[in-house]
């Protein structure tokens, strides 16, 4: 059976500690990522059933749940949409004023 790919004609690339670290880093970051995503995703479900829940009974209330709905999502749109029009890296550099 022939190999699918000549190892022996390249050799690996090299690793380090830091390179796997980063990678290790970078995981546990992403993992962070998606368990705040969740919880977002959570919360806002949260929102929307006492929103549901109220509208009978106490509508003003009601009303500001929803309010709070809509511009939960709105406020992080609009921070995203500064962010990438700075060109974000992913790290925070505070601004020169002088």
């Amino acid at each position: 059976m022939t190999p699918l790919f000549p190892f022996d004609d390249f050799p690996p690339p090299p690793l380090t500690e830091q390179s796997l670290r980063r990678k290790a880093a970078e995981r546990k970051q992403r993992w962070q990522i998606i368990l705040l995503l969740l919880a977002a995703v959570l919360w806002e479900l949260a929102l929307l059933s006492l929103t549901i829940l109220l509208w009978e009974d106490i509508p003003l209330l009601a009303q500001a749940t929803l309010f709070l709905l809509v511009c939960g999502p709105a406020g992080s749109i609009l921070l995203a949409v500064f962010y990438t029009q700075r060109g974000g890296t992913g790290q925070w550099k505070p601004q020169q004023s002088f």
